[in-house]
């Protein structure tokens, strides 16, 4: 009986060596499989933070896309607004014939400078109001001297006017005070057409929108917006409705083309930026890729 107790407590100490030995083969799965599962949890924290970066660059390539879109519209609405005001200044539309052959021909007449409207810019919403108050001066040739002007006059047939700006005396500054914004101020020129201007609208204002007719003062001509002008008192003018202004046409087709220049500009940084993104996205998208191979390797093992 006590050799058959001896085998039982030799049978429990076996029991007990194999249960710790099971414990700890426990014990080192338990430590494998949380070392996997810190290593898997990186893993996929990475992989959220790809997809978002993935995400983000696909929002910011659709932006680009977007803002190009847009931007080539803008540039094939302007390309036409430009084709349309060359082929009216090419030609010289609305301008008399007389204006046209010498205009057309600038080789010939190097001295001309230009249609006295053409040479001017004026602010919105004033044309109609300097052409009203410039009338047939509009149409004026301007040339740099009288020698030339008259050279000019000899050489035509044509019926035109020209003027002289070297005949054209000097205009004393003065210190008056202007009842109203003068005209002059809505004008961007060239210093060469100071004197003539000042002659032909310097005691020009503006009537206040309202005001439906100008005030008593003297010595001051008044215009309104729509181009109704009072000289003197006594001469009023209307400009009509329905026909376009001939104002600054030249000077509208270098503001457009400069704007096609900064537009041009434009497109071709977003289209720079486009490539970037979606290089950008490609490598991000590669990264994912290799990454999610990786993980399922992990969770396989």
């Amino acid at each position: 009986q006590e050799k058959h107790l001896d085998k039982l407590h030799e049978k429990a100490d076996k029991y007990l060596l194999n249960d710790d030995h099971s414990q700890a083969e426990m014990n080192i799965l338990q430590i494998e499989v949380e070392k996997y599962e810190k290593e898997n949890a990186k893993f996929i924290a990475e992989l959220d933070k790809q997809k978002k970066q993935h995400s983000r660059t696909e929002d910011d390539i659709l932006k680009v896309k977007n803002s190009l879109a847009d931007n080539y519209t803008l540039k094939n609405t302007l390309e036409a607004k430009i084709e349309f005001y060359e082929n009216i200044i090419a030609t010289h539309e609305g301008r008399p014939q007389g204006l046209k052959v010498i205009l057309i021909d600038h080789k010939k007449y190097p001295y001309v400078l230009g249609v006295l409207s053409d040479l001017i810019k004026v602010k919105d919403p004033y044309q109609i109001a300097v052409e009203s108050v410039l009338g047939e001066f509009s149409h004026y040739l301007v040339v740099d001297s009288r020698d030339n002007a008259q050279k000019l006059i000899q050489s035509t047939n044509e019926r035109l006017s020209v003027i002289a700006l070297d005949s054209i005396g000097s205009v004393a500054s003065n210190n008056r005070k202007y009842p109203a914004k003068t005209l002059l101020s809505a004008i961007t020129y060239n210093k060469k057409l100071d004197q003539l201007l000042h002659i032909l609208m310097g005691d020009v204002c503006i009537l206040p929108k309202d005001e439906k007719k100008p005030s008593s003062r003297e010595g001051f001509d008044w215009v309104s917006e729509a181009g109704h002008y009072y000289k003197r008192g006594y001469i009023f003018k209307s400009s009509g409705k329905g026909n376009p202004s001939i104002i600054g046409r030249q000077q509208t087709l270098q503001e457009m083309k400069k704007e096609m220049q900064n537009l041009d500009k434009q497109v071709n940084n977003l289209e720079k930026n486009l490539i970037k993104s979606m290089d950008r996205a490609d490598s991000i998208r590669k990264k994912l890729q290799l990454n999610t191979i990786e993980l399922d390797g992990s969770i396989k093992k």
